[in-house]
């Protein structure tokens, strides 16, 4: 190499080599300061992209997370409302069976009769005053139109449990019967041989067929009851009459439909015979029926950063437990066969709430699993994004030493090349 007055190639280089270990030192400094290997998009354009995502979905895991523990708390509100309906049905049902008992009299049951209609306002006041964030949890709202007339049932008698259907898009679907029929089928002597006062044992059934929703769905409920004792209408031996109070529930016969339909009968309800000759009595309780609204609550939880229905979102239903959609409204205690009905309703309640209470506690497993799944992902993907993006300080505290060390070198080799030119004067002398 040449030497030269006019250009310092070693200095230039040296310069060069300086300013190099410089920005290296400026980088290695913010990457031990940061504690981060990937400060800016342009350390690492891939690393960051990715690191992006991965803090974005850990951020949506976890407001999924207290999402599922805030849905965990409003549950258990509901199953806490649950329990004290409970216990306020078995003190209802206490005095069902005492007030069905001929040692008391009339007036005694107007006693026993009073507390229980408290137990009713009691249980509804429940169903109105349970809420999560002002929304109400327990309450019913469902409405029920007879819009053809009956024959022997209103609507008043006539109820929908938690009637929901396969394919609704509807959380509260609007839905209409288009008949709904009883019979009762003699067990025993053929009920065209009853005489007058004499009673047999029959079996009721009960149908409601053609329930169609605002959305077309449609499928049928049936239910019975066994062993039931009829007599013969005094007025009109070709009918029966019931003996006893009774409740019949019919619950879906294929997978369309989900919920019971409920209807109950008091004492001395005459069925119309329809065919002497097969001993079937029948009578169209309801020709055509609209309901609207529903006793259940839909509630849908978030557990998931996406929106797919089935992998992101946890649904929930949550049963009314106010009088009418348990089934015990309007009943009384004031009469021992009021008193007998009562019972029956109370014991249809008591496991309608049964069931409600295990599809909440069912939906809480379902919530707690969600959430060890959850803290397992964000664990996971933190654990992936901090490989991506965080310095190993060890490695980078040694890197920073070293170009330290190279740093100073090159600023020693700077000065010294620059001191070239200089010593050429030295050749004109």
């Amino acid at each position: 190499m040449s030497l030269s007055i006019v250009s310092n190639a070693p200095a230039a280089q040296a310069n060069q080599q300086l300013n190099r270990l410089s920005d290296s030192l400026q980088n290695q400094s913010e990457v031990l300061s940061s504690g981060l290997r990937v400060n800016e998009a342009q350390d690492d354009v891939a690393s960051s992209a990715i690191s992006s995502r991965l803090e974005a979905e850990v951020s949506g895991l976890e407001q999924a997370n207290r999402n599922a523990e805030q849905a965990g708390s409003l549950l258990q509100i509901a199953d806490g409302a649950f329990s004290n309906t409970e216990s306020l049905l078995q003190r209802g049902q206490q005095l069902a069976v005492q007030a069905g008992s001929d040692n008391i009299s009339d007036p005694q049951r107007e006693f026993l009769d009073s507390e229980f209609q408290a137990i009713q306002d009691e249980i509804n006041r429940l169903a109105e005053d349970t809420t999560f964030s002002g929304s109400q949890l327990v309450s019913g709202n469902i409405n029920a139109t007879n819009t053809s007339g009956g024959t022997v049932v209103g609507t008043g008698a006539f109820g929908a449990m938690g009637v929901t259907f396969s394919g609704s898009d509807q959380a509260n679907p609007t839905f209409m019967i288009s008949s709904a029929m009883i019979t009762a089928n003699a067990t025993g002597t053929s009920l065209t041989g009853i005489s007058g006062g004499t009673g047999t044992l029959a079996m009721l059934s009960f149908m409601v067929t053609g329930v169609t929703t605002a959305d077309g769905n449609t499928t049928n409920f049936s239910g019975m009851l066994t062993n039931v004792m009829v007599q013969a209408d005094t007025a009109t031996p070709a009918n029966v009459q019931l003996t006893m109070a009774q409740t019949i529930i019919a619950g879906p016969t294929g997978q369309d439909g989900m919920g019971s339909f409920s209807v109950m009968l008091g004492t001395g309800t005459t069925i119309a015979m329809t065919d002497l000759s097969s001993a079937t009595t029948g009578v169209d309780t309801l020709t055509g029926a609209t309901f609207t609204g529903s006793d259940t609550t839909m509630l849908n939880f978030a557990v998931g950063t996406g929106t797919d229905a089935n992998a992101d979102q946890i649904e929930v239903t949550i049963g009314s437990i106010d009088t009418r959609s348990l089934g015990i409204d309007g009943t009384s205690l004031d009469t021992r066969t009021n008193a007998e009905q009562a019972n029956q309703a109370i014991d249809n309640a008591l496991q309608t709430l049964n069931q409600r209470r295990s599809e909440v506690a069912a939906s809480q497993n379902r919530l707690d699993a969600a959430q060890d799944n959850i803290s397992s992902a964000i664990n996971n993907q933190s654990a992936a994004n901090s490989s991506l993006i965080e310095a190993n300080v060890a490695q980078a505290s040694t890197e920073f030493s070293q170009t330290q060390v190279r740093f100073q070198a090159a600023s020693s080799t700077l000065t010294q090349a620059q001191q070239l030119p200089q010593n050429l004067l030295g050749l004109f002398q």
